[in-house]
């Protein structure tokens, strides 16, 4: 079992290096923001000032318990057609919210984690605060490796498995196949899955029918020990505007319910208003069109950095899910030795940011990998990745 490492350093550079331009007033370039731009303006502006108006006439009733919630989950079954329960759903503030809660409470029985890589860090530092044992699990999620993936399980005494769908960072779709492996293999051990779905149904090529990604959720109805956390404010670009919804059996509902009454208090009237306003029945096929724009326009960069780096020593991982990939560049086309020389080569010549894959506990030996926004300013992306190219190939670096 491997011992939890301290934050990252470089994540400590990344933090200075925002905060320093934000107070310098420098322009910047975040190539890694966690923020996505909406392409949909007119509609989140519409939706967005009817929950505002809604929610101040309802200003004096703003606490909120589950019990005010019957109505909001069964528009949430019906809108999306889900085969579930409204006990199996719980209202949550956020995503950073339902993770902490939910880690909170399976930590009373639980304390040995496996965490898939790349591995988003808010979770290693939330067991690290909770005291708990992690390992770490890198694999080709295009050829899972099974073998290894059980012999991770049996080593380590796994308790509880962490999964981010798409993996985080690098955009790919876990294939129901894998899922339905990792379930067997959960039950087999009498092991918690936890899957962090806040992108999932972002799928490139498949149909959007659901505002949610159906068949993975509904996955709980057949394991009682499984827990998935979707974020519809992720998909459709209102992270200030954050609520999560987590599904899972009964009795981890209640618990959750519970935890985050004594914890976070409750939804102000206004939030609550916008999510009752986005799974509305008659509001769906705006959902749902926002979240394809999203999507063709993270596509449609894809195939343009795809295209500039065609013939160069550089890569962009394969995605086919969500709003993020990664770009791998070798050390030597930078001439560094290692991620903070690379990291603050690029802020230095670029005045650009980026966020390396090491902090998430995934390397590829040789490279600098850091995430891409596909949905950040395309000039300014593409410019950047041009402006790359070209001082690789005059060697100025």
């Amino acid at each position: 079992m491997n011992t939890p490492l301290q934050i990252d350093p470089i994540y400590g550079l990344i933090m200075q290096s925002i905060s320093k331009a934000n107070i310098d007033g420098k322009q910047v370039f975040f190539i890694s923001d966690w923020n996505i731009k909406n392409n949909d303006d007119i509609y989140i502006k519409e939706i967005t000032i009817q929950a505002f108006l809604q929610g101040g006439e309802n200003a004096y009733d703003y606490l909120s318990t589950d019990e005010k919630y019957s109505d909001l989950k069964n528009d949430i079954i019906k809108n999306s057609n889900l085969n579930i329960f409204p006990e199996n759903i719980a209202i949550c503030y956020s995503g950073t919210s339902a993770i902490f809660a939910a880690l909170s409470i399976l930590t009373q029985e639980c304390s040995r984690f496996l965490l898939f890589t790349p591995s988003y860090f808010l979770y290693n530092d939330i067991l690290q605060y909770l005291r708990n044992d992690m390992a770490f699990l890198s694999c080709d999620y295009n050829r899972p490796d099974y073998t290894k993936i059980e012999k991770a399980f049996v080593e380590n005494k796994i308790q509880v498995v962490i999964l981010t769908d798409p993996i985080f960072a690098i955009g790919q779709a876990i294939d129901i196949a894998m899922y339905d492996y990792i379930y067997q293999l959960c039950k087999k051990y009498d092991v918690w899955l936890f899957i962090d779905g806040l992108y999932s149904g972002c799928e490139w090529n498949a149909e959007l029918q659901s505002i949610m990604p159906n068949p993975k959720i509904e996955a709980i109805n057949k394991y009682d020990k499984a827990i998935f956390i979707d974020s519809l404010s992720k998909r459709i670009g209102i992270n200030g505007n954050k609520f999560a919804l987590l599904f899972a059996n009964g009795s981890f509902i209640n618990a959750i319910n519970n935890f985050q009454l004594y914890t976070f208090g409750s939804f102000t009237s206004t939030q609550l208003s916008l999510i009752k306003e986005l799974y509305k029945t008659e509001n769906k096929k705006y959902v749902l069109k926002n979240i394809k724009q999203l999507i063709d326009s993270a596509k449609e960069t894809y195939a343009l950095i795809s295209s500039l780096i065609l013939n160069s020593q550089f890569k962009i991982l394969p995605s086919d899910a969500g709003y993020f990939s990664s770009l791998c560049i070798p050390y030597n086309a930078l001439s560094v030795k290692n991620d903070s020389e690379a990291f603050n080569n690029i802020l230095n010549r670029f005045d650009t940011i980026t966020l390396p894959l090491s902090i998430f506990r995934y390397i590829i030996s040789g490279h600098y990998t850091f995430r891409v926004n596909l949905l950040q300013n395309k000039p300014l992306l593409l410019k950047f990745i041009r402006e790359l190219l070209e001082l690789k190939q005059t060697k100025s670096f």
